[in-house]
């Protein structure tokens, strides 16, 4: 069984990813994996520590290993797969979250010409935002891209 504070702290975790949309079972899993050793975890070992079901692990695993998060790596003489954490898929998964930003820009424009009124000057202001957010967060985005590389 694993020890509370572990278990605070996957569950502390998860929770930021619970904001950012993820559902609670790759979220977990996500936690588990940032606190375990690399390339230690395997699917069973997932189900024992975390109590979940083979198919909401497996459910799990397959929307992680889809956003690039976690790949496979199989051991000479063993069945098993380990499951291999990767951290720079969490970018690749906030670089296409962040395009949004674009688009949330272009639909307030558009409702702001249907409003002439104090409403439309506020969807513009809306519009205005998203265009300085946008903005911010493309040159972050490519500074860590040269940074990285």
């Amino acid at each position: 069984m694993m020890e509370e504070k572990k278990l605070k702290d996957i569950e502390n975790i998860t929770n930021v990813f619970m904001q950012l949309d993820y559902a609670r079972t790759p979220s977990s899993i996500l936690a588990y994996l940032m606190l375990e050793e690399e390339d230690s975890v395997t699917f069973n070992k997932i189900i024992d520590q975390l109590g979940l079901s083979k198919a909401s692990t497996s459910t799990g695993l397959r929307f992680l290993e889809n956003k690039g998060m976690i790949s496979y790596q199989g051991r000479l003489h063993s069945r098993e797969r380990f499951i291999h954490l990767n951290p720079m898929g969490m970018v690749a998964w906030l670089t296409s979250r962040i395009i949004v930003l674009e688009e949330m820009k272009n639909l307030f424009n558009k409702v702001a010409y249907y409003h002439a009124s104090a409403y439309g000057e506020q969807f513009r202001t809306l519009a205005h935002l998203y265009d300085k957010l946008d903005a911010v967060v493309n040159q972050v985005l490519e500074d860590f891209d040269k940074g990285k590389s």
